[in-house]
């Protein structure tokens, strides 16, 4: 008989141990429902820069040339995941669970002299959230994000290395993943809308060579609209948000503003998906991701507000368990008050991939993606920032 129950408890700590290995859900009484599983990537290839970015990395006075690096890693978004149900009420957590790129991953903005290869390890809470569902209405608290992003590029490779993913700062805006507070309301089978409060982002401010600290006495204010047609589904949605600083001089404008408004449309007929989404807005480096160069600046002590125009699409057609996507992304930063020469820095990004559906737990996605960081318009000429690609394959767990 011990050795029975020996057996049983060796068999339930195996069990238990081996858990994280694979996904499971477990349903109870009263509509309880618990869900653990996780996404493993790894992505192997190649990554290029030119030569106007070798700067971060070469000897001084050492070979001024482009530099391609082969990569093995596993990207930041690798994650674990879990959520539990019972009746109207629920909670999610995720978990990073890939390598954190230590340096900057915005080359011409802040020189950086640390190895660009450089990585440490990486463990973070990426989501933890609740909700109440009430009639028609849902009523969300947490760290989430999705408050008006919600469509991208399907771009996947290189976040541990070049900071890239789903186009963010290339042409698709990320919302970023904050702590908030969430309305929903279904109007009907087709619409809906939502409302939040988020925790607003709050980038410091550099003049003449000092630094004045950002802060928001509001919270920024995100929208959404849903319509969903079946063939085609528009998601129109805006954001404000409003930061002050302090101590700046008493001749200088205090406040920031942060706008943005934006049209994603999704086409679905048959195999063939389309998206599409173009955007519009101001001082928006505040967004994790986006670039620098739309920040606003003061001439004379007058605030000069950076303008952006964003926008991309993702073309792709399902044959089988073979998905081929077709990518572009555009950004542009403008301020006729502030830089100089062309005005404006515009990026574009171009890609292909391919979501090979090996098992419903394991996609194949070969990749290459180009990204052409324009020119400089905070130096008179205009010197070009730099071009990248990073190209191989990503293998996706998915549980």
């Amino acid at each position: 008989m011990k050795k029975v129950l020996l057996f049983g408890l060796v068999l339930a700590l195996a069990v238990a141990f081996a858990a994280p290995a694979f996904a499971f859900k477990i349903e109870g009484d009263k509509d309880a429902k618990f869900y653990f599983g996780g996404i493993a990537m790894t992505d192997i290839g190649y990554w290029n820069r030119s030569k106007e970015f070798s700067a971060a990395w070469r000897t001084p006075g050492g070979d001024n040339s482009d530099r391609t690096q082969f990569i093995l890693s596993v990207p930041q978004h690798s994650r674990l995941r879990a959520s539990v149900e019972a009746g109207n009420a629920g909670a999610y957590w995720e978990l990073g669970m890939g390598r954190d790129n230590i340096a900057t991953h915005e080359q011409g903005d802040v020189s950086n002299p640390t190895d660009k290869f450089g990585a440490q390890e990486y463990i973070s809470t990426r989501k933890i959230y609740g909700w109440y569902k009430f009639g028609n209405c849902t009523l969300m608290a947490g760290k989430n994000d999705g408050s008006f992003w919600v469509l991208q590029p399907t771009q996947s490779m290189g976040l541990q290395h070049n900071g890239h993913v789903v186009g963010l700062g290339w042409g698709s805006l990320y919302d970023t993943r904050e702590n908030q507070v969430r309305f929903t309301q279904d109007i009907s089978k087709t619409m809906s809308y939502q409302i939040a409060l988020v925790q607003p982002g709050t980038t410091d401010v550099t003049i003449a060579g000092v630094n004045y600290d950002a802060y928001s006495d509001f919270p920024r204010v995100d929208g959404m609209f849903k319509m969903d047609f079946g063939v085609v589904s528009l998601y129109p949605a805006g954001t404000w948000q409003l930061r002050k600083f302090n101590g700046l001089p008493s001749s200088f404008d205090a406040e920031v503003p942060t706008w943005y408004v934006q049209l994603p449309l999704k086409v679905k007929a048959g195999a063939f998906t389309g998206m599409f989404e173009l955007g519009y807005g101001q001082n928006l480096n505040v967004f994790q991701l986006q670039s620098a160069y739309h920040q606003a600046m003061w001439v004379g002590g007058k605030l000069k507000n950076t303008t952006g125009l964003i926008g991309f699409f993702d073309l792709a057609f399902t044959a089988g368990p073979v998905t081929p996507h077709f990518y572009m992304g555009y950004d542009k930063a403008e301020n006729t008050d502030a830089y100089v020469g062309d005005k404006a820095v515009t990026r574009l990004m171009y890609g292909v991939g391919v979501d090979w559906m090996i098992s419903p737990n394991f996609v194949v996605r070969p990749e290459f993606t180009y990204y052409d960081w324009g020119k400089n318009p905070a130096v008179a000429g205009n010197p070009d920032l730099g071009k990248e690609w990073i190209g191989g394959v990503q293998f996706a767990f998915v549980f």
